[in-house]
């Protein structure tokens, strides 16, 4: 039942990329898009200066991304295999995948912000509108992606735990089931892991270049604010797009991986439910599923939002773009209220119980 809305995230995703795609920086018919807003004489000048300088950012960016995520595979390696003597294996694996798909998830948006950026400047020379449209579909880009991949590879994880794990006619089924989301916690540990790497890594890299463009452009050489004359404003953009969207990409994998297994776990390790005709208390596989298929459905009603973001919402002044931001907000929240009713009515039992160990009550207490 999942796996159909993370798909739907993943092509929702690339077809916006692909119109991003779309977009080219070049004169066409020996007149470009960006003679509209120049001089005849400076189009062919600031064509290849933006150009030039997206290439470079790119350039630097994955350069550092490479060298970075070199040393957060090295690290995961080394603290996957500390866990299986810690843990466990099966925490060992989580905690791998999970910062593998962590660094997926960063390059992922490292990738869309380099590849769009010049053309949201481009777009913003002639018409806000696009400018605003080309930058929206980017970041929808990602944010798709980020779910989707995430809850798709979290979905398997769990499903191949649980058939090698948990034996659903065992009387220990109920501590098996326990122990399976306690090892699925490393999901989250793995993201919040790389996802440490790459916001301290870029933030400081970035800090630096900045410094460094102050220091030099402006004291020594009197250059202007952010001027493209100066290296170190190369730098310092390469540093935002590693720090503040490869590095933002990976700790919002680790924020939605991690509140999702602490739902799990919690859930797993106190929720129970009465069977009917008996007074049994048990725990359901399909009970603990809501927070991921919470999550499942709030991909399909943001695809409708992010849509009507696109193609019905316009933005014509600088003004309207924080109130057309927080419309998106707004309309999503009132969508997706009676979805997470919806599920939970028919995914929740109609009575559970939270219940404590005896151990946990002597040490309270009661």
């Amino acid at each position: 039942m999942i796996f159909p809305f993370c798909v739907a995230g993943v092509i929702w995703a690339y077809f916006n990329y692909k119109e991003v795609s779309k977009i080219q920086v070049r004169p066409r018919g020996g007149e470009s898009e960006l003679s509209q807003g120049l001089k005849a004489h400076e189009s062919e000048e600031h064509l290849a200066l933006l150009c030039e300088l997206g290439s470079k950012i790119y350039q630097g960016a994955m350069a550092f991304l490479k060298e970075e995520y070199l040393f957060c595979l090295i690290f995961i390696a080394v603290g996957a295999f500390l866990l299986i003597f810690i843990v466990s294996g099966y925490c060992a694996v989580a905690f791998f995948v999970g910062g593998c798909t962590s660094m997926l998830c960063g390059y992922i948006g490292m990738m869309i912000a380099t590849y769009a950026n010049y053309r949201v400047s481009f777009k913003a020379i002639t018409s806000l509108s696009e400018a605003f449209q080309v930058a929206y579909r980017s970041g929808t880009v990602m944010g798709f992606c980020l779910v989707s991949i995430s809850l798709f590879i979290l979905n398997i994880v769990i499903i191949i735990f649980y058939n090698m794990h948990v034996d659903p006619n065992s009387p220990t089924f109920i501590n098996d089931l326990t122990e399976l989301f306690d090892y699925i916690a490393g999901y989250g540990l793995g993201g919040s892991t790389v996802a440490l790497f790459g916001r301290v890594g870029g933030g400081i890299y970035t800090k630096a270049a900045d410094v460094g463009a102050d220091l030099v452009g402006k004291l020594e050489q009197n250059l202007p604010e952010d001027s493209p004359r100066n290296p170190a404003t190369i730098a310092d953009n390469v540093g935002d797009n590693v720090g503040d969207i490869a590095g933002m990409g990976a700790d919002l994998f680790g924020s939605f991986a991690e509140s999702t297994c602490a739902a799990l776990v919690v859930s797993a390790a106190l929720l129970k439910y009465q069977k009917d005709d008996t007074n049994e208390l048990v725990t359901s596989l399909n009970v603990l599923m809501y927070p991921l298929l919470s999550s499942g459905w709030s991909i399909m009603v943001c695809i409708v939002v992010s849509y009507i973001g696109i193609y019905v919402t316009k933005v014509q002044i600088i003004q309207q773009i924080e109130r057309t931001l927080k419309y998106q907000l707004i309309l999503s929240t009132i969508f997706l209220t009676p979805f997470f009713f919806a599920v939970a009515y028919w995914v929740l039992p109609g009575t559970f119980y939270l219940t404590i160990k005896t151990s946990m009550v002597n040490e309270l207490g009661f």
